[in-house]
């Protein structure tokens, strides 16, 4: 058995049997895996985290069984978002150029919104695609922005003017939403926290606001008091971390002290 498997929550009432009621929920950041296993109410029944490719037998019994549904959401880049009745499956080709990829080299992974008329539009590399598909042959393909998307999304109901940021891995995304709308949707790379300080505030100048009069909150690989909290904390006195249980009916475990990395793991749930 593998050394490097964590579990952060495993509900004492919850077996293995039970999962062909249930609904399998991976992410991968970078060689970081998180596993997660959510009865039908969304609540979290199992969580294990490992890094790198080698895997435990306990991870590969789990992925073995059945369930509701199972999906992997994967750090896409780029990512951009087109209305549903823009969208047509035929001329796909013709966003190869806009996203500046090459056709021979990515393909391009669609993920549907429906509830909000929206489809996400990612490339993927074929390498990395072939690798996912060889390591988690039945789960189903969701680029993070779409996970992030949707968690954030069932968070901001009637939601103040708020900025949401996820840090995912060597790049962040950036939603903005305003009296419930989704106003804005980007991703920025990430090598170091003056460069996040630049597309921060280049996000405040386009949008035309000012940080200190909405809500900031933030999600993903972030902890209080790193440098990239800090800096946020230095335009928004009052950040705050995005939390599951704005959308979820369950008090989150005691076990998971950080739930904002888990944010967008949630949010996979909300996918279709």
């Amino acid at each position: 058995m593998s050394e490097s498997l964590h579990i952060p929550y495993i509900d004492e009432g919850f077996s293995v049997s039970h999962a062909e009621n249930c609904h399998l929920a991976l992410q991968l950041i970078g060689d970081a895996y998180s596993m997660a296993i959510f009865c039908p109410e969304q609540h979290l029944r199992l969580m294990l985290q490992w890094q790198g490719e080698d895997r435990d037998s306990r991870v590969d019994h789990i992925l073995s069984l059945q369930y509701v549904s199972r999906k992997v959401s994967l750090e896409l880049q780029p990512s951009t978002l087109v209305p549903q009745d823009l969208f047509d499956l035929e001329h796909l080709d013709d966003l190869y150029p806009i996203l500046g990829l090459d056709k021979s080299t990515h393909l391009l992974h669609v993920d549907h919104i429906p509830h909000e008329k929206i489809v996400v539009i990612s490339g993927l590399e074929n390498k990395r695609s072939d690798q996912v598909h060889n390591a988690f042959p039945k789960e189903k393909i969701v680029a993070s922005a779409s996970a992030f998307l949707n968690a954030v999304l069932a968070s901001s109901v009637n939601d103040q003017a708020s900025l949401y940021i996820n840090f995912a891995g060597k790049f962040t995304e950036f939603i903005y939403i305003q009296d419930g709308q989704l106003i804005f949707f980007s991703q920025f790379p990430n090598n170091d926290v003056d460069e996040f300080n630049y597309f921060l505030l280049s996000c405040a100048q386009e949008l035309g606001i000012q940080l200190e009069d909405i809500v900031l909150s933030l999600s993903g690989s972030i902890s209080s008091g790193d440098e990239y909290y800090l800096r946020c904390k230095k335009y928004n006195k009052e950040v705050r971390f995005s939390s599951p249980n704005a959308f979820i009916d369950q008090e989150l475990p005691s076990q998971l002290p950080e739930p904002h990395r888990f944010f967008s793991l949630f949010g996979l749930t909300l996918c279709v």
